[in-house]
């Protein structure tokens, strides 16, 4: 094939694309990324019967990583965020990705969105750090069906004072702790104490 026959194989207009596919060969075989504009999520199915390939990362591989990505980009950027959002996003991430649901190649931001409960400009910076964490962790613009299989509830929820106490609760006991302006009410009654060596 000269270069010539190659150059025609590409149109002006992107969007007359349906499918397309990179391949990178290697001695193990080689590497594939595929795009299908018109069924972002089961173009991994029509290449692998077309290809005999196989998929990388499944569904709830690529909802660990997303969840991940976004639990990374809150915790680090304090600024962009509420402290509430920051304070709850385990809890959030968790339940945004057991809500399920398909996003597509250019829906990942509705994942942040979900996590930080309101909608986010195009050019919000918070977004832009998101997307380019996506990048690094090199999933963004891949199609995924939310699977929270990989991804673990959070099941303690952890206060720290200002002289660095910390007491850990059960997540559903959460409503037993009172916080007020200078102490932190448990309503409990105690069963054990002991020392700890951790």
């Amino acid at each position: 094939m000269n270069l010539e026959a190659l150059e025609r194989t590409f149109v002006q207009n992107n969007e007359a694309l349906q499918k397309s596919a990179l391949v990178r060969l290697t001695a193990d075989g080689g590497e594939l990324t595929v795009l299908d504009r018109r069924n972002p999520q089961k173009v991994a199915r029509y290449f692998e019967n077309f290809l005999d390939a196989a998929r990388l990362h499944n569904d709830a591989d690529l909802t660990e990583k997303l969840v991940k990505v976004a639990r990374d980009v809150v915790r680090e950027n304090p600024d962009l965020v509420e402290a509430e959002v920051r304070r709850d996003v385990y809890r959030r991430s968790y339940q945004a990705a057991a809500g399920g649901g398909a996003l597509g190649m250019e829906e990942q931001k509705r994942f942040l969105e979900a996590v930080v409960g309101k909608p986010l400009a195009d050019d919000d910076p918070l977004v832009a750090k998101y997307n380019s964490a996506l990048r690094r962790a090199r999933i963004d613009g891949v199609p995924v069906t939310l699977d929270p299989a990989n991804v673990r509830a959070p099941n303690l929820y952890r206060y720290t004072t200002v002289n660095r106490i910390q007491i850990r609760v059960p997540s559903d006991m959460r409503q037993r702790v009172e916080i007020e302006p200078n102490r932190i009410i448990i309503n409990d009654r105690l069963e054990t104490e002991n020392d700890d060596a951790e």
